[in-house]
């Protein structure tokens, strides 16, 4: 069954929230849409069949990150009752399964998708700037765990000059990347988050130093072409 009743962790943005409760409702109605063809004493309905298709059909819709980038005001306390409504339905009820499935799939294109997909067609792009600015401070993070990772194993990054090169200039470039995302002087968009996030899935349990040197160079490369620096430059 369905548990709507878990906590809801405190540091959990309500749009991830939203969409946690839509994957889960996806598997629901996969669930239970399985029940009802499984108890079913004879053929099922071409309007049954149909019904689901639409329904997967909208559920594929929730796949675009972009209806996700900025809380909504979507009733979530409707959009878990009708969840909840087709989880404890009788899956021998083929006719009230039916009902539910369209009253469901009515609300969630009605009240949800379109209210999502109108907020992403409006959306500036300094909200990509806000979610690049968050990746930029989740990899700081994600430098600074590795470098305590290897000094606690004996290799001190602050005794190797290629490192404390390489370091030196990614705060640099850092520091200007953010102040320029801050101001909107810079647009970021999907393509720039995926990469920070590239670099952030990269330096996760790495265990390599020489690596470690080499992604951060990395790193200062890709923020050198977002400031549209040269290489052997610093940041103006």
């Amino acid at each position: 069954m369905f548990n709507f009743q878990q906590p809801i962790p405190a540091n959990m943005p309500e749009e991830n929230h939203l969409k946690a409760i839509i994957l889960k409702a996806k598997h629901v109605c996969t669930h239970k849409h399985t029940l009802v063809l499984n108890g079913a004493s004879g053929s099922i309905p071409d309007e049954l069949s149909q019904a689901k298709t639409e329904l997967d059909g909208l559920f594929s819709l929730f796949d675009d990150p972009a209806l996700f980038l900025v809380s909504q005001n979507i009733d979530n306390a409707a959009l878990s009752l009708h969840i909840v409504g087709i989880d404890l339905l009788n899956p021998q009820k083929q006719s009230e399964y039916l009902i539910k499935i369209k009253a469901f799939t009515v609300f969630l294109r009605d009240k949800v998708w379109k209210i999502l997909q109108e907020a992403a067609d409006n959306n500036l792009p300094s909200d990509w700037n806000v979610l690049t600015l968050e990746a930029l401070k989740i990899l700081r993070r994600k430098v600074t765990g590795r470098k305590r990772f290897f000094k606690n194993q004996g290799e001190d990054p602050n005794g190797n000059p290629d490192f404390a090169s390489a370091e030196k200039r990614y705060k640099e470039l850092r520091k200007k990347y953010q102040e320029k995302l801050e101001s909107n002087e810079i647009l970021a968009d999907a393509s720039d988050h995926s990469v920070l996030d590239t670099f952030k899935l990269s330096l996760q349990n790495l265990e390599v130093f020489i690596t470690f040197i080499e992604i951060i160079k990395q790193i200062n490369t890709f923020i050198e072409g977002e400031l549209q620096i040269p290489n052997d430059n610093n940041p103006t």
